[in-house]
């Protein structure tokens, strides 16, 4: 994403966990600072344990797990949610959102705040609805209404947005497909660091592959 100098980016996620959403999110974020942008990261639930951090530029809504809240909390923090982004992007005059996965995407779509708003979808959906959950019930209720109110909606892949409108009953127009960015100077930098693990040292011994 191509954005000016002037333009202020907060990035939307639900946990700093180690998930391919969120190492994402950690890669924009290290994009847009060295380009000189000002840019928030917001996560729903922080963690002691959290591996994704943000440091100074980190923004948390709670710092109690779902798992730990009872359904009424749980409830009440869905329903605060897109007040909080709201009041976010107010204090940090924030010109564009990025969010990244479901429950990002559902409380921006929700928050009915002015910037240029992005949402993200990184897995089949049909596949994850198939365990009836109520948050699944609302994102699905969430394909036919509130998505309308982002600008767009990134799909990763072509079988992830064929997914999200032939199975999913998503019927809005707003869908790109933009396929993850990778840094590549950072992954050949990684890759001349010299192996000093035993452990390591034995696993690459003999030909191995890496994904």
């Amino acid at each position: 994403m191509n954005l000016e100098n002037n333009k202020r980016i907060l990035l939307i996620m639900p946990y700093g966990s180690v998930g391919g959403m969120e190492r994402l999110a950690l890669s924009f974020y290290n994009f847009y600072i060295k380009k000189g942008f000002y840019v928030k990261a917001l996560k729903f639930i922080t963690l002691e344990n959290d591996i994704i951090n943000f440091n100074k530029d980190e923004l948390y809504l709670s710092d109690k797990d779902f798992s730990s809240m009872s359904k009424k909390d749980r409830l009440l923090f869905y329903f605060k949610a897109p007040r909080a982004i709201k009041r976010i992007v107010k204090e940090h005059n924030i010109t564009h959102s990025i969010a990244f996965g479901d429950m990002a995407n559902l409380f921006s779509s929700l928050s009915f705040s002015k910037e240029y708003k992005i949402g993200s979808i990184h897995a089949l959906k049909s596949v994850e609805f198939k365990h009836n959950t109520l948050f699944h019930r609302l994102t699905k209720l969430g394909y036919k209404t509130s998505y309308k109110n982002l600008d767009k909606l990134v799909c990763i892949s072509k079988a992830i947005k064929d997914d999200l409108k032939t199975n999913c009953g998503y019927k809005f127009s707003n869908i790109e497909i933009i396929y993850n960015p990778h840094d590549i100077a950072g992954i050949s930098k990684l890759s001349n660091e010299p192996i000093i693990d035993e452990k390591e040292i034995q696993i690459f011994s003999k030909n191995t592959i890496l994904f």
